[in-house]
């Protein structure tokens, strides 16, 4: 029996046992494939950090032990290996973080040389990487969202597309995770019981960009060669980026907020600027806001699709150099701006009268016109009086016969009147319309 096991193909008995994991990993057939910076490529994923922070968020945020492992997103180029931007975040990351960590991808500068549009995002089927925000950003820049939807069951929640990513979060634990105070191993068997947190999120941050910016990105990949830097800089070539303004009201994640008397409430902050002056109070108005570990200290105001200004918190530097001469100048705007409003209602009012005015007469002498009984139908006018040649009423009876049939006088008219106007001309042309389609039949 055992001859005839050890006989047995490995992938055949790995099958037959159900064991499809360790088939994948081992015996299952694939496909490597080739970066070589012609076409760019960018992998978004996120992972939790292995070390404890102290959590210093603000009651109701903060977790009962204070502490707290926080959660690493990255973007890395495919072929060079290289971090284009990443973020610390306290908890789960969501859409709005994912953009932000694309919007620092698409960023160059002089401090940071790489970066741009690339051809493609891959990503994993996350609800938060593939959010409608997110499939925006990429229709808007015109390149390909990858969401890397696993062939076979055994794929969820470890796709080998993006080796390189998973690769990158173990080397960063095994050179830089383990060597901090509060080092808690991903493996819960492995984990220090007794581990207690250190530093704060912001003591980790700067931790981790020294590192990769004194390690990392300079030290030679054993595939590559050459540092990361070294390759990004010989063989890849990002598309421009549009203009960082424009970049940063397309990436910013959008919400509705009503306009208040004093301000815009966003999260637990208050924001205000002078040009909300030009906005009427109690408005729908959009924001555009850049997530970060607290609500930012400006957001960006759209009105009817429309950027208005850029409201600042009341708690921030600038929030509180807010003097009496700006808010007064920002009321006079608004007094200004509603005055204007009412002269534009009443210019339209004024043109809707005078074209109602000039129509009346037609309307009325239609409503007269059906009133009135068809003249091949009227009463032939007596002998003496069609021999004379002259009309049987006098000016004086024809002006009275006139106002009786609703001539308008000079004075405009009422609102009443003018909805009776146009209920009578609705009516008459109703009637007309069925007559015609009676005389129809009858043909």
């Amino acid at each position: 029996m055992r001859f005839i096991c050890d006989c047995i193909p490995e992938e055949v008995k790995l099958v037959a046992d159900k064991r499809f994991g360790e088939f994948r990993s081992k015996r299952r057939l694939t496909y490597r494939f080739q970066f070589d910076g012609k076409v760019i490529i960018f992998q978004i994923d996120f992972t939790p950090v292995d070390v404890l922070v102290r959590d210093i968020r603000r009651r109701g945020y903060r977790r009962p032990s204070e502490e707290t492992r926080p959660y690493l997103i990255t973007c890395m180029e495919s072929s060079s290996r290289l971090i284009l931007a990443w973020l610390f975040t306290y908890d789960v990351p969501n859409s709005n973080n994912i953009a932000t960590v694309i919007h620092e991808a698409l960023l160059v500068s002089d401090e940071k040389p790489y970066g741009g549009i690339p051809h493609a995002l891959w990503v994993d089927q996350g609800k938060q990487l593939i959010s409608r925000h997110i499939q925006r950003i990429a229709k808007d820049l015109e390149f390909e969202l990858k969401d890397g939807k696993p062939n076979h069951p055994e794929d969820r929640g470890d796709p080998q597309e993006r080796g390189r990513q998973e690769r990158f979060f173990e080397t960063v634990k095994t050179r830089l995770w383990s060597t901090l105070e509060g080092y808690v191993d991903s493996n819960t068997k492995d984990r220090n019981p007794n581990a207690k947190a250190k530093y704060t999120i912001s003591e980790l941050v700067a931790r981790f960009r020294k590192w990769l910016d004194e390690d990392y990105h300079h030290k030679t990949h054993s595939e590559l060669g050459m540092t990361p830097l070294e390759f990004w800089a010989k063989n890849c070539q990002a598309r421009t980026p549009p203009d960082p303004r424009k970049l940063d009201v397309l990436l910013l994640a959008a919400e509705t907020r009503t306009l208040n008397k004093p301000s815009i409430n966003y999260g637990n902050r208050r924001y205000w600027h002078e040009d909300l002056a030009k906005i009427p109070v109690g408005s729908k108005v959009e924001i555009r806001a850049q997530p970060d570990y607290m609500r930012p200290d400006t957001i960006e105001v759209f009105y009817e699709k429309h950027w208005v200004c850029s409201a600042f918190a009341h708690d921030s530097v600038k929030g509180r150099a807010v003097t009496g001469k700006q808010v007064l100048g920002a009321q006079r705007e608004q007094m200004k701006r509603i005055k204007g409003t009412i002269q534009e209602k009443k210019a339209a009012l004024r043109k809707a009268d005078q074209l109602i005015n000039a129509q009346s007469p037609m309307l009325a002498q239609e409503q007269s016109g059906e009133s009135l009984p068809a003249t091949d139908q009227s009463p032939q006018q007596p002998p003496h009086e069609a021999g004379t040649g002259h009309p049987s009423l006098t000016p004086a009876a024809s002006n009275t016969q006139t106002k009786k049939r609703g001539t308008p006088s000079a004075s405009p008219p009422s609102p009443k009147q003018r909805q009776n106007a146009w209920s009578a001309a609705l009516q008459a042309k109703k009637r007309q319309q069925q007559r015609q389609e009676k005389r129809s039949e009858h043909a």
